[in-house]
């Protein structure tokens, strides 16, 4: 039976249907002799082949079966069988809970050391990261495959890793250029035409995106060459219908059409819908071409429903774009106005979908940046782990000795740093009265500026009564005696307000020696008149008392401060008087 076994594995990879038959022979030599072991075996061939073929119930009920006799096997047995669940749910479109079984049988196969399996789950966890677009994820997940691929000279899965990431890179906008050399050459080092001719596919198709025709063709012939050497009838159907396609994009149908036949004589091997929608739609074309319009209109609504279960945009786009051209020509107006609203719709989802596709491919990009700098970054870290350790020691060390010589320092120095602490506060509380006392004293020189000032104001009213009753008498007499005692009265009232600013300024600048001084430093665009206000504004006197000191009104006083605070660059709610008056404590 185990020869038996070793048959099976490898007719899994070439011919699913026929290891059905023999995993089936398998189970009944298994069930006569009651091995536990190899009716597991049997039971999670047959899931296989059945998941390989996408008979997906099937390969359910059988892979339950095989999990049902977990108590009676190994551990590592009965991994085997989790892996091929999570193979299912991930061929179903179920990836997270492909990802759900992958990750216990992956810690399952570490610990017996199966390396083959250990490969294979971190492959099937990439793809179903792949296709749930966490791409980082599956970047991280592949970079780990690769260097124990590497490690364990596996070519095949080495393959494997770099032929994912390159379909990641095409799709979330990186370039990937430098992994297409790696493809062709690890796909040679595994002596596996199968991969090579993957490749060769692959490299076909992110040429064919780019418009690099000339590149594309070499490809896909050297993949095609690949197909006649191995004689795998499936792969010669879907190179055979590939380059049927891309000769088509070109518009080159002459060279398209015998390929096109020879996939006409494979259409059996055209397992996926896919695949066989894509069939269908040529061979509507090849119909078409050959005047069988009936056999073109069938092919074409098969292809059609094929399509539109699969939400084949692209295609679904070409197909109605073509069926309304068929329609248009056989006079059929009506269907052909359906098929070219379909059309139009489905271009609006792809255009709307672009868009998307853009933003996201962008958001990989950066991801990937990331990945690639965190990558770098653990690199570093590994690299300055010994150096990071020697550092540490010796930090301890150092860290020791400071603490022994601080203890010491602080004994030694302990009294002579409070009797330090005890001058400072002294000096701070002599300090803090001086400033008490120099508070007191501007205090009560401002009382006595504006004493003086209110004092001069007083007189200033008595002179001003003279002055106005010069004009009164003035007015009762001639126009030459009046001018005459206007110039006097004028003359009076200067007289008297130079003496008013002389006794004002004499007595501001003894008890304010520094005012102007420190003012005008700081704004030197102050006038002889500014200043004259500062001062009297410093004294923090009241609107009305400067009013009666210059004989302004009150709203002229609120204009003046305005303008002077506009010149000191004061907010508004800046006190102008606080301002002015720390000018001359400074």
């Amino acid at each position: 039976m185990s020869r038996q076994s070793e048959i099976i594995d490898s007719l899994l990879v070439s011919n699913p249907d026929l290891a059905l038959i023999e995993s089936d022979n398998l189970y009944e030599q298994a069930l006569i002799k009651h091995d536990t072991v190899f009716i597991v075996k049997s039971l999670r061939y047959k899931a296989d082949a059945f998941q390989l073929i996408s008979v997906f119930d099937s390969a359910e009920v059988f892979i339950d079966s095989a999990l049902s006799f977990s108590a009676s096997v190994r551990l590592c047995e009965n991994a085997l069988s989790l892996n091929i669940k999570a193979q299912i749910h991930r061929k179903k479109g179920e990836y997270q809970e492909a990802l759900d079984i992958l990750f216990p049988s992956l810690k399952i196969f570490s610990l017996c050391y199966k390396e083959k399996e250990i490969l294979n789950s971190l492959y099937l966890i990439a793809l179903c990261y792949d296709r749930l677009e966490m791409y980082s994820e599956a970047i991280a997940t592949l970079k780990i495959m690769s260097s124990l691929s590497e490690a364990l000279e596996n070519n095949t899965y080495l393959f494997r890793s770099y032929n994912t990431a390159f379909m990641i890179f095409t799709k979330s906008g990186k370039r990937p250029e430098p992994l297409m050399q790696k493809l062709i050459s690890t796909a040679q080092k595994a002596n596996d035409p199968a991969l090579e001719l993957t490749a060769y596919n692959n490299l076909a198709s992110y040429f064919t995106r780019n418009n690099d025709n000339e590149s594309a063709e070499y490809c896909y012939l050297k993949a095609y060459e690949l197909t006649q050497r191995e004689n795998n009838l499936q792969n010669k159907a879907i190179i055979s219908l590939n380059l049927c396609i891309f000769y088509n994009r070109i518009g080159n149908w002459h060279k398209a059409e015998p390929y096109f036949e020879e996939s006409m004589a494979l259409q059996e091997y055209f397992s996926e819908d896919n695949w066989i929608g894509l069939y269908f739609f040529f061979e509507s074309i090849y119909y078409r071409n050959k005047s069988m319009l009936p056999e073109a209109q069938s092919s074409l609504e098969k292809s059609m429903a094929i399509m539109e279960a699969y939400n084949n945009y692209p295609l679904l786009l070409d197909i109605h774009l073509k069926s309304a051209d068929f329609y248009e020509e056989r006079g059929n107006y009506e269907k052909a106005f359906y098929h070219m609203s379909r059309y139009r719709e489905i271009k609006a989802i792809l255009d709307e979908n672009e868009e998307d596709s853009e933003v996201n491919r962008l958001y990989y990009s950066v991801l990937l940046d990331l990945e690639k700098e965190k990558a770098k970054t653990i690199l570093l870290r590994n690299e300055n782990l010994e150096k990071q350790q020697k550092i540490y020691l010796l930090l301890i060390a150092i860290a020791i000795i400071l603490i022994i010589v601080s203890a010491l320092i602080y004994y030694f120095n302990s009294a002579r740093f409070r009797a330090r602490i005890l001058r400072v506060e002294r000096q701070h509380e002599s300090v803090l009265a001086a400033r008490l006392r120099l508070s007191k004293e501007l205090s009560e020189r401002n009382k006595e500026i504006a004493a003086v000032v209110l004092n001069q104001v007083m007189q200033n009213e008595q002179g001003k009564d003279v002055i106005n009753r010069l004009r009164k008498v003035g007015e009762k007499c001639t126009k030459e005696v009046q001018k005459e005692l206007f110039e006097l009265a004028g003359i009076l009232g200067s007289a008297q307000n130079k003496k008013i600013w002389s006794e004002f300024e004499k007595y501001f600048k003894q008890l304010n020696p520094d005012f102007f001084f420190h003012l005008t430093d700081r704004h030197k665009n102050l006038t002889s008149r500014d200043l004259r206000y500062c001062a009297l504004i410093s004294l923090q006197l009241s609107s009305k008392e400067m009013s009666l000191i210059t004989g302004m009104t009150l709203q002229s006083i609120h204009v003046l401060r305005s303008r002077l605070r506009h010149k000191l660059g004061l907010e508004k709610d800046d006190d102008l008087a606080v301002y002015l008056s720390s000018f001359g404590s400074e």
